[in-house]
């Protein structure tokens, strides 16, 4: 007498099915997920070519025409120093970058250029993009651009080159071997130091221009809005 076989017959094709079915859902299954790639969500960029990666770079300024390189080298060698040896603009730019000495950067260490009262002159303004080339020991140059930003908010603070250190020279040469950056005698940086500061105030509603505010903070004054209940029909 034959074995009975449908059950095992009709459990192969119920798990075939099964596994047609979810095909699709499973070929949908990848990886390289936008939420999983790195990306910057604020004005700094990042740069992560080379062994040592550029974070967070911005230039922050007071007024036009003066500002801080600001950012964090990040050193990806596990057993070699690296340094950045100069920070230098386009040709054709209208910008110039303070001389410094090597900033050394250890291994799997970081150094945050902050501290470095790297100063940034020239024919440039809040928002601008400017052209910059990051030279380093290793042979690493990466050229990208870096937003120009506002000493204000999350940023404020960070003009340390100009608010309270001796101003930084303008030079697009190899590093000098001085702690102070060259003094500058650029046209350019010497009107741009008699600019007006950028204002971190911000108009509210009642303060744009036209508006005037109320004795008591609230509605402007001569106000024809009715704020008073509308009766029930």
């Amino acid at each position: 007498m034959q074995p009975h076989r449908r059950p095992v017959r009709r459990t192969a094709v119920l798990a075939v099915a099964a596994l047609a079915f979810a095909a699709p859902t499973l070929s949908s299954c990848g990886f390289r997920y936008a939420t999983d790639r790195v990306y910057t969500p604020a004005a700094g960029l990042n740069d992560r070519s080379g062994e040592v990666d550029i974070l967070g770079a911005v230039v922050v300024a007071s007024r036009a025409g003066e500002g801080t390189l600001v950012a964090s080298l990040s050193n990806g060698s596990a057993t070699d120093a690296i340094s950045l040896q100069s920070v230098t603009p386009a040709s054709d730019a209208k910008v110039q970058v303070a001389t410094f000495p090597a900033i050394d950067v250890a291994p799997r260490r970081d150094v945050d250029l902050a501290t470095k009262r790297i100063a940034v002159t020239g024919d440039f303004g809040a928002g601008d993009v400017l052209t910059l080339t990051f030279a380093f020991s290793n042979g690493q140059s990466v050229t990208t651009g870096v937003t120009t930003v506002t000493n204000c908010d999350e940023f404020a603070g960070f003009d340390t080159a100009f608010a309270d250190a001796p101003k930084g020279g303008a030079t697009t040469g190899s590093p000098s071997s001085s702690a102070e950056a060259t003094p500058s005698a650029s046209p350019s940086a010497s009107a741009a130091a008699e600019g007006e500061p950028y204002s971190c105030d911000f108009a509210t509603p009642n303060q744009m221009p036209g508006a005037s505010i109320g004795s008591d903070g609230g509605e402007p004054e001569g106000s024809s809005i009715d704020s008073s209940p509308t009766p029930a029909e």
